[in-house]
């Protein structure tokens, strides 16, 4: 059994906070392991579903689709697949997929449609239907990639079809792949007003070989596509997610006991190139305090996101200002997806420091040092650190 720590529990009543702590344990433990053990059984089901019913309708799937309420609304098992594979929700992006599809040799991108349709954007080629990922690409990676061509006789794998001044400019990006079957992920942030998810050409080289090659075509999404999460926030029938995702709270609350790469693995969603994440868990009332130092707020996009205890999305916001404060409605969770902006050189990341007033009822989210705050405070600073390696 877990030991129980001096600082666990701290609050008036001493004794009798740490007894009722060691009662809550008899039930929160075992009904966390039963929620665990659910979770793992309904994501195997659910993908084998999700896997077999892209099969049907292949046409379908050459197609750009955007994650959005018509999404939720008319493609069956669409909310349990996505509780089951994504449950800590991006709200921040517009999510477009792609696939699966077959090539021999290569996936090519329309940069330049990509680039015009939002400040900051990640595209991620996935194995299929492992949905290993095998190559990414972002904005900050891709503007490297640009400097570096600027100053490089290598530009193969980028090339322009037009002058990159004109609005219908194309701007092609190769990525080299071994024969088989993919399905490409595109997330847009901080969208123009005009969101095109871009054309994409699979072989485009297979004229050289005397071969045919695919063009897959663009598709505009709505500018209010994510307007969906606010009537998602509201869902009524949340006992069946609950269920499966009462463990996180629970893996949150005692995280300073548990394994971090085992409790990472299991809260964090699939991880994204250039994207850091921090997260932490929440009790309801609690307000957060987010700090962000002037230099950390220049150089970077901190996008945040609140779980309730069913992991639906019940706040968010991008934090622009050195100083803001987010009051936690129900228990659950928060996750922070922070992105270098374009001009911030590579490995720099910043630095993240949790400090939580002490636990009132005897409910602790791994308070580890003395605190000023005032009661049901998360004080969350952001600081430049050295470069992340």
């Amino acid at each position: 059994m877990m030991a129980l720590s001096s600082e666990w529990g701290q609050g008036p009543g001493g004794f009798a906070v740490e007894s009722a702590n060691f009662l809550r344990l008899l039930w929160e433990i075992p009904l966390a392991i039963a929620s665990l053990v659910f979770y793992r059984v309904m994501r195997a089901i659910l993908s084998r579903l999700y896997r077999f019913s892209l099969g049907r309708k292949p046409e379908d799937k050459l197609q750009w689709q955007v994650l959005s309420a018509d999404t939720l609304a008319h493609v069956p098992l669409a909310l349990p697949v996505l509780m089951t594979t994504g449950p800590r929700w991006n709200t921040h992006a517009v999510i477009g997929t792609l696939g699966p599809f077959g090539i021999e040799r290569s996936i090519e991108l329309d940069m330049a449609t990509i680039q015009r349709s939002a400040q900051s954007w990640v595209a991620v080629v996935y194995r299929f239907p492992s949905y290993e990922t095998v190559q990414s690409l972002d904005s900050h990676g891709f503007r490297q990639l640009e400097t570096s061509a600027n100053t490089s006789a290598d530009t193969k794998a980028y090339s322009s079809t037009q002058s990159s001044a004109e609005p219908s400019a194309k701007a092609w990006f190769k990525l080299t792949l071994p024969a088989g079957r993919y399905s490409l992920g595109v997330r847009y942030y901080d969208c123009a007003e005009a969101i095109i998810y871009p054309e994409v050409r699979l072989d485009g080289d297979a004229q050289q070989l005397g071969k045919a090659h695919r063009l897959l075509p663009s598709h505009s999404a709505d500018p209010n596509t994510n307007d969906f999460y606010h009537q998602l926030k509201g869902y009524p029938h949340k006992a069946f997610y609950l269920a499966m995702h009462y463990y996180t709270y629970i893996l949150l609350k005692y995280r300073r006991y548990l394994p971090e790469a085992w409790v990472q693995r299991e809260y964090l969603p699939v991880g994204a190139p250039d994207t850091q994440f921090f997260y932490g868990g929440l009790n309801k009332g609690e307000t957060m305090q987010i700090e962000l130092d002037p230099d950390v707020l220049s150089q970077f996009y901190f996008y945040l996101s609140l779980y309730d205890w069913s992991s639906f999305p019940m706040a968010w916001q991008r934090i622009q200002t050195t100083h803001t404060e987010q009051l936690a409605a129900q228990n659950g969770s928060y996750t922070f997806r922070v992105r270098p902006k374009l001009l911030t050189p590579a490995g720099i990341w910043p630095e993240f420091r949790e400090t939580r007033s002490p636990a009132q009822s005897g409910v602790d989210m791994n308070t580890s040092q003395k605190s000023t705050l005032q009661p049901n405070t998360v004080n969350v600073k952001f600081e430049m650190s050295k470069p992340y390696n």
